[in-house]
């Protein structure tokens, strides 16, 4: 008997403690059963979701259920979408400073006073909204920082008046909204960036041939040159006498590339004494190309752009032009002489053809004269 009282009793008191439980239920339910409707085809996009992003823009489309919206409210949370819930602003968000940009049916709104989280906005001198999907963005907002899932949501309240419900009850809290009439949730997320890195090795290929080497340096042949005429070949007074090279550049170089040239001999002509002296002198010092002189025991050099490759060849100072030549003073330097650059551009299996020319004067002394030339060539990275 004892134990079926004790049963009655406990039933008894689980049944008050359900009416205390559903009666502590009812505030938070209220807001829902007002006479607000949802906002329908509702999205917040966002044009960089970098946690912690400054300067983001954010773009709100929605479409109102009821017409006469003069002011909406949004509030930005990371704890929940749920109106009319506790809202935790979510953590680095700053909303604090934008600037506003109307969109469809939101013409002649303006920016209110809101808040890091909050962004606030009244008709000004535009119009009410009506049932029509209506958009507009703001520029300036600062992402949140990282949540678990980088999730945090929207909630967006509409006002039938210019300063959100002042004229009925006023929006005090995300958890007071005041007299709304429209209402929506909004879910969002930041995302950490995906780092992508690709490297590109810096190339330069380049070469010299005694005829036009074909791209990627290839079918080159050993660039043996002799000057002369007749058989076997001399020079003398008579004639200038002329043999042709070329060289072949590719490089991705950011500022392209220049090549130089630099004699094996102590002066910059030929020699027959093994480099120490020129009894043939280098032609045209002074950075401008030259005509040969009548007679005289002179040698030099000019280069003419090939067509074909990627990019192009620029002659450079005493060996740029197509009839004269010049053998720079700056062959004899520890670096060379500029002859040539690549524009300060990348190129591709460009070729130029270098002309190499000599004579001699009646009184040059006999014997074999020779001059061994590198060509340098350097990226400019």
């Amino acid at each position: 008997m004892n134990i079926k009282r004790n049963v009655v009793r406990r039933t008894g008191s689980l049944a008050a403690a359900v009416a205390v439980a559903l009666g502590a239920l009812v505030p938070a339910i209220t807001p829902l059963v007002s006479a607000a409707a949802q906002v329908q085809t509702r999205s917040i996009e966002i044009s960089d979701s970098t946690p912690g992003m400054t300067g983001v823009l954010y773009k709100t489309t929605f479409t109102p259920t009821t017409a006469g919206a003069q002011s909406l409210i949004i509030d930005f949370c990371s704890n929940s979408s749920i109106i009319g819930g506790n809202c935790t602003a979510p953590t680095g968000m700053n909303a604090s400073t934008l600037t506003f940009t109307a969109g469809t049916g939101t013409t002649g709104w303006a920016l209110g006073t809101g808040s890091a989280s909050q962004i606030k906005l009244t008709k000004g001198t535009g119009s009410a909204l009506s049932t029509t999907a209506v958009d507009f963005t703001v520029t300036g907002v600062t992402n949140p920082t990282p949540t678990p899932g980088g999730t945090f949501w929207a909630r967006i309240y509409t006002y039938n008046d210019i300063s959100y419900g002042s004229t009925t009850t006023v929006y005090t809290s995300p958890t007071a909204l005041g007299d709304y009439k429209n209402y929506g949730g909004f879910a969002l997320s930041t995302a950490q960036l995906i780092n992508i890195t690709a490297t590109v090795m810096e190339t330069l290929t380049f070469c010299t041939s005694k005829t036009a080497p074909t791209p990627g340096c290839t079918g080159t042949v050993t660039p043996d040159l002799v000057l002369g005429h007749g058989t076997p070949k001399i020079i003398d007074s008579t004639v200038v006498d002329t043999d042709d090279a070329y060289f072949q550049i590719s490089t991705n170089a950011l500022t392209g590339a220049i090549v130089r040239m630099k004699t094996h001999n102590t002066c910059s002509g030929l020699s027959r004494d093994g480099g120490v002296s020129c009894q043939i002198v280098g032609l045209g010092t002074t950075g401008t190309p030259v005509a040969f002189t009548a007679a005289a025991a002179q040698y030099g050099m000019r280069a003419e752009p090939v067509a074909g490759g990627v990019g192009t060849v620029n002659p450079l100072n005493d060996y740029n032009s197509a009839t004269n030549y010049g053998m720079g003073a700056g062959v004899t330097s520890t670096y060379g002489d500029p002859i040539a650059n690549t524009n300060a551009t990348a190129t591709a299996d460009v070729n130029t053809k270098m002309t190499f020319a000599a004579q001699a004067s009646v009184t040059t002394p006999a014997g074999v004269y020779s001059v061994n030339e590198s060509l340098i060539a350097t990226g400019t990275f």
